[in-house]
């Protein structure tokens, strides 16, 4: 958030040149190529899990871990 001259503060929702990146929340711009790359590794990972869990019978760590990775890709 930016302070004004006259001390109002400035919520900047987009990047322009009376708000710079130093306003915005995060204090960066997120690399949208990075996030979809990691959500098809998590995806691949999640599928991964998955054949593991069947394979190998082991459902209560299977599930936990399968779940985990599903939120991952989801964004919760």
């Amino acid at each position: 958030m930016l302070i004004t001259r006259d001390g109002a503060p400035v919520v900047c929702t987009e990047l322009t040149p009376e708000c710079p990146i130093e306003g915005t929340i995060y204090g960066y711009a997120p690399n949208f190529a990075a996030n979809i790359a990691f959500c098809a590794i998590f995806g691949m990972i999640c599928l991964a899990q998955f054949i593991q869990m069947l394979k190998w019978r082991m459902w209560s760590f299977g599930i936990a871990v399968v779940l985990g990775a599903l939120s991952e890709v989801i964004g919760k």
